[in-house]
């Protein structure tokens, strides 16, 4: 039967200064960057995009649906046309007298950084959607968590509702731009998959170490037994050229396995949105493969890696997906 996943969570469009080599020093000065280019972005964009171009590269049985909010002007438009091209069901609410949430990115070799107005995103609701479009699919992916102030309101009910009727479900957190990075411990019960880069994973886990007056951020597996101890199933950590490692709680001895996946080495071009493309595929072959980690991981660590070849986050190129295929790396 042909699998269905659903991500829901943030829409940006992006505007990507390239190659910059530094950052400016201070206000009132300037900086070179080699290009700057136009893109539709946010997590829940780039994930669904990664997603359906993975799934059909791999022909896998597999559909993927959008749910997100943009503003009625040409952005929000713009955004739509890349999620159509990519044949990605288009469940988006077009909110009218509402603007479309967009980024300025400055990107150079190593990292990337964000300006960003979240625009309609920041009040879209839960109730925004047909409860039926949410809840029609197998699995349930929020993307961009703390960037979507006001899908947190329901949030855990959603994620217990889609539980109750069997949709498994995972989480991408994004940074918190506010620095509190709150929120997750409550859902975590309610989440099979968080997917999270090292430096996320410390601070979510954060709180939970001055509380426990200990300094475990150097010990990955420390940080992630805190989230499993918060109820989450498998912690999926990101570590850019370095590949991903999957963890999962055993729910009767406690014991947490983990299951790694090393990357290719590729010339780096962006690092936007490595992440939601690693997410992205890897979630497709989980549920293809019936939960199948190694399989999984493979699937993430090669799209992200190929991802990362090209300039902005929803850009997915066959051409990098083929090459990447033809060099998987040894673990």
């Amino acid at each position: 039967m042909r699998k269905r996943l659903s991500v829901i969570g943030d829409i940006y469009f992006d505007i990507i200064a390239t190659g910059v080599e530094k950052l400016p020093s201070k206000w009132s000065t300037d900086t070179l960057a080699t290009s700057i280019i136009q893109r539709a972005g946010g997590s829940s964009l780039n994930t669904s995009i990664h997603a359906s171009h993975y799934g059909q590269f791999r022909n896998r049985d597999i559909d993927t649906i959008n749910l997100s909010a943009v503003g009625d002007d040409d952005f929000g438009l713009s955004c739509r046309k890349e999620l159509s091209r990519a044949k990605v069901i288009d469940k988006v609410i077009m909110k009218s007298g509402h603007r479309t949430g967009s980024c300025i990115v400055l990107t150079g070799l190593q990292d990337r950084c964000f300006v960003t107005d979240r625009g309609c995103i920041n009040d879209m609701k839960i109730d925004w959607f047909n409860l039926n479009d949410i809840l029609q699919t197998d699995h349930l992916h929020v993307a961009g968590y703390f960037n979507c102030s006001g899908l947190k309101e329901n949030l855990q009910e959603l994620l217990s509702t889609a539980q109750n009727r069997g949709i498994s479900t995972s989480l991408n957190p994004q940074y918190d731009a506010s620095g509190k990075w709150l929120g997750l411990q409550e859902l975590c019960p309610y989440l099979d998959i968080i997917t999270c880069n090292e430096d996320e994973l410390k601070h979510i886990t954060a709180n939970k170490q001055q509380e426990l007056n200990t300094n475990t951020e150097e010990n990955i597996i420390d940080l992630v037994r805190i989230l499993c101890d918060w109820g989450c199933k498998i912690v999926v950590v990101t570590m850019g050229s370095k590949g991903a490692t999957a963890y999962k709680k055993d729910p009767l001895n406690g014991t947490v396995t983990a299951t790694s996946q090393a990357a290719p080495q590729v010339d780096v071009t962006d690092t936007t949105g490595a992440g939601d493309a690693f997410a992205g595929a890897f979630l497709v072959d989980w549920l293809c493969f019936e939960g199948d980690l190694s399989q999984a991981l493979l699937a993430g660590v090669l799209a992200g890696s190929a991802a990362v070849m090209s300039i902005g986050g929803s850009v997915c190129n066959r051409d990098h997906l083929e090459w990447v295929s033809n060099h998987k790396p040894a673990n």
